[in-house]
């Protein structure tokens, strides 16, 4: 399944926009640390 996705999205008080392919590794290694994801079981 391929879904089309805007760039951005302005919600009422966020802009919202998809990450640079650059910046994904940033993104990974900031969501895999267990204190910064604390609803994720270990």
């Amino acid at each position: 399944m391929n879904v089309s996705l805007p760039s951005s999205q302005r919600s009422g008080r966020l802009l919202l926009r998809r990450p640079a392919t650059s910046g994904l590794a940033f993104l990974i290694d900031l969501f895999s640390r267990n204190e910064l994801v604390a609803h994720r079981p270990d």
